[in-house]
């Protein structure tokens, strides 16, 4: 498996990867965002960058980097004590069914956070409360929840998690 930067030529493979996702799991994408249009919501908080991983010519994952949101950006200021820090999301990580536990994720997430200490940003991010298995490899990987903020749908809560310190202390140090 190869990962490299998202092109806009990888929107029919992204769209196509989306629909088996949806066909597979009713819950991600949220419902909200099968009401409109998945790719629009996938690249939409990937403001700073988005990377695909394919094998033999098929997309199989994508993450995205973007902004954290202000609410998010709070907790994450009050847990570090560093107001001058930055922060980025890695965001709409999605990975194809048949793919699952074959690295995919863990793969796209070392980009993203490479990403992010380039640019000298904290990588952090936010999991719905549903995603418990990912939620749960983030915590057991090293990753600490900071707080929990209402969800779009309803029923959810947004987990909001500061990477492992050695991630922020690489930030810090530059």
């Amino acid at each position: 498996m190869q990962t490299r930067a998202w092109r806009p030529g990888d929107n029919n493979a992204l769209e196509e990867l989306l629909q088996q996702q949806c066909a597979e799991d009713l819950r991600w994408p949220p419902q909200y965002a099968r009401q409109q249009n998945l790719l629009d919501w996938l690249s939409a908080p990937a403001d700073l960058h988005r990377w695909i991983c394919h094998k033999n010519n098929q997309v199989v994952g994508h993450i995205g980097l973007g902004t954290p949101g202000v609410n998010p950006l709070e907790l994450y200021h009050a847990a570090i004590d560093q107001p001058e820090a930055r922060f980025a999301e890695l965001c709409r990580t999605v990975v194809h069914p048949h793919y699952r536990k074959a690295g995919v994720a863990a793969q796209l997430t070392r980009v993203a956070i490479k990403a992010a200490l380039n640019d000298k940003c904290i990588p952090v991010a936010t999991v719905l409360t549903s995603r418990r298995g990912w939620l749960q490899q983030m915590l057991t990987s090293g990753w600490v929840e900071v707080g929990r903020l209402p969800a779009i749908a309803a029923d959810e809560c947004l987990v909001c998690l500061l990477p492992p310190a050695k991630f922020i202390d690489a930030v810090s140090s530059k």
